[in-house]
C-alpha cells in the first residue's frame, strides 16, 4: 500500500502542498482572530506558533530538495516536521481534554480574576500577561467540531505527509534503503 501511494505522489511537490497547508491554517487562525473577532486561548496561541516553525522549516526543505546532494537535510528537516506536528496533535489532544474537562485545567489555561490592580499600570500590565478566555470557554465549532479537534486532524494529516515524503526522499536518493 505505501509503495502504491508513493508510485502516485512521486510527480507532486510535497514540501509546495505543505507549504501551501501551513499558510492557509496560519491565514485562517489570524483571521478567526484579527477579523472575525474570535479570541483564542493559550493553548491555541501555542498550537499556531508550531505552524509557523512548520511553514518556516517546509520553506527551507523545499530550498533543500533542489540540491540532490543535500538529501540528508531535507529528511532532517521533514523528520523535524513530522515530529512538531506530533506534538501538535498531543497538545491538540490535551487541548481537547480540557475543553471536555477530561483534563484538569493546566495553569497557562487558567485565568487569574483576583489579581490586586491598584494603578493602570499594574493593570496594563495584567491585561498585557492574560487572555480574557479561559482553554474550557471557547465556543467555536466547525462542522460541529471544535478548533481543537480539528488542530489535531491536521496535525496528524501533516505529519502521515510528511513522513511519507520522508521515505520518498529516502528511496529517491539511498537505492539500498530497506524496502
Amino acid at each position: 500500500m505505501a509503495k502504491s501511494l508513493l508510485s502516485k505522489l512521486a510527480n507532486l511537490k510535497i514540501t509546495n502542498i505543505l507549504i501551501i497547508s501551513f499558510t492557509i491554517v496560519i491565514a485562517c487562525s489570524l483571521t478567526l482572530q484579527y477579523i472575525l473577532g474570535y479570541e483564542p486561548c493559550n493553548l491555541c496561541m501555542q498550537e499556531r506558533g508550531l505552524y509557523f516553525y512548520c511553514l518556516v522549516i517546509s520553506t527551507m526543505t523545499e530550498f533543500s530538495i533542489r540540491n540532490h546532494h543535500l538529501y540528508w537535510i531535507t529528511f532532517i528537516f521533514l523528520m523535524s516536521i513530522t515530529l512538531i506536528m506530533i506534538y501538535n496533535a498531543a497538545l491538540g489532544i490535551n487541548h481537547v481534554g480540557i475543553k471536555l474537562n477530561i483534563m484538569p485545567e493546566i495553569t497557562k489555561c487558567m485565568v487569574n480574576k483576583n489579581a490586586l490592580v491598584t494603578n493602570t499600570i499594574d493593570l496594563m500590565d495584567n491585561i498585557k500577561k492574560q487572555h480574557t478566555i479561559p482553554c474550557n470557554q471557547v465556543d467555536l465549532y466547525i462542522l460541529g467540531l471544535s478548533l481543537a479537534f480539528w488542530n489535531i486532524v491536521l496535525s496528524l494529516t501533516f505529519s502521515t505527509i510528511s513522513c511519507i515524503s520522508m521515505i520518498k526522499v529516502m528511496y529517491k536518493k539511498n537505492p539500498k534503503f530497506p524496502k
